[in-house]
């Protein structure tokens, strides 16, 4: 585990040749504000980007196990610390979820929450995961986790308990992705459809056939819900160009929007209106726009060739992150000074070190007691005497 000091900075701000270091943009434009290399060895991959609700961080997670943190727009390196033990055979993280008491991290067979100074708070395993991928908390009840996989089962659990109230046996292939509003929590699965399930008890209520196969991701924004995903084309699944929407007072589609790029990921960006989006293909181009308007260029992220791999957005929608196969997270920024949280609850720092005072080579009157003596982590030092050299009295 590793927790750094404020000055630590870690991530590459990024010059765009504004006048006095401005970043200069058309209003609703995004521009790479910092990256950084969340792994600096390049052997694993980042895996799951989640920004902070509570504090000013951004979470990442890669395929090695291991969770970091960020503080700020300029992306200082937080806390470090491995959620899945090295070695094991599915260690990549699949979802991250920051909470109050600190950041929930899910891999394929557990559940792990750990402080956001990084110790760990709890590990929930359990028979039933199986093959998990997602993971929501319940819109009515903030201590309620809802989780979702590769298998035809849903669980809820209370955080608090670490007890599953709930084991739901679907009749969907799976469950690969979780959103909710007030009045539903959505699942999308690899045939295509979106299920719409109640709050209390996690039935299907109505399904929506968005694609011919996977969805690879959707999002939920006041009374729209939007889809991308794939079809089979010549026996072998291609990514759809356009984006299905639907309605969901009335539960009817609308039109569908025909894009120049072959999406992987979409969100909704309410901080202007409810009809803007942003969508990123798994070869690093995104585009941010209102549904309906047209001649919009795709930016392209500098990824050397790697995949996205993950994509989410600031609570104040100022900011984008985007994690890719080679390590690294871009943070993109429609201003030059973002705020990640517009109330965000102070974030707790390491103590800087003590300076320790110098001693001159011939000053042999200087007590050694000036240096403080750090505790050992055994409780044992070298200057010990053995037992058998020692004697117990008293005094």
């Amino acid at each position: 585990m590793e927790m750094y000091d404020q000055q630590q900075v870690h991530g590459e701000m990024v010059d765009d040749g504004g006048v006095g270091g401005e970043l200069l943009l058309p209003e609703g434009d995004f521009a790479l504000l910092s990256h950084v290399a969340v792994d600096s060895t390049g052997r694993f991959s980042v895996s799951a980007v989640s920004f902070d609700p509570f504090e000013e961080l951004l979470w990442a997670g890669h395929t090695g196990g291991r969770v970091v943190s960020y503080y700020g727009p300029a992306l200082e390196k937080y806390t470090a610390f491995q959620t899945v033990p090295l070695n094991s055979e599915h260690m990549d993280i699949r979802a991250l979820q920051a909470i109050e008491p600190g950041v929930l991290a899910l891999s394929s067979k557990q559940l792990a929450c750990n402080r956001r100074q990084g110790l760990s708070h709890f590990v929930h395993s359990s028979m039933h995961f199986i093959d998990m991928h997602c993971m929501h908390r319940m819109p009515n009840a903030p201590g309620t986790l809802v989780l979702g996989g590769n298998q035809q089962k849903m669980i809820q659990l209370d955080l608090e308990t670490r007890k599953e109230q709930r084991l739901l046996q679907i009749t969907q292939p799976n469950c690969m992705l979780l959103r909710s509003n007030s009045k539903f929590i959505f699942s999308a699965d690899t045939s295509g459809s979106v299920t719409l399930r109640s709050l209390q008890t996690l039935e299907g209520v109505h399904a929506l056939q968005a694609h011919q196969g996977p969805i690879s991701d959707f999002d939920v924004c006041g009374t729209k819900l939007i889809t991308c995903g794939y079809s089979p084309r010549m026996g072998q699944l291609s990514t759809d160009r356009f984006l299905r929407i639907y309605d969901i007072r009335t539960l009817r589609p609308l039109p569908p929007i025909t894009i120049s790029i072959a999406p992987s990921f979409i969100r909704f960006l309410p901080s202007y209106s409810d009809s803007r989006i942003v969508i990123a293909s798994d070869v690093g181009e995104f585009q941010v726009f209102e549904i309906g308007a047209n001649g919009i260029f795709p930016c392209q992220i500098d990824t050397q060739g790697s995949a996205l791999f993950c994509l989410d957005s600031s609570p104040t929608k100022q900011c984008l992150a985007f994690g890719d196969a080679a390590g690294y997270v871009h943070l993109f920024s429609d201003r030059a000074e973002p705020v990640l949280n517009e109330e965000a609850w102070p974030t707790e720092f390491a103590d800087a070190p003590m300076p320790v005072p110098t001693i001159s080579f011939d000053d042999s009157l200087a007590p050694l007691a000036i240096i403080p003596l750090p505790f050992s982590a055994d409780g044992e030092y070298l200057s010990d005497l053995p037992p058998e050299l020692c004697k117990r009295v008293y005094r």
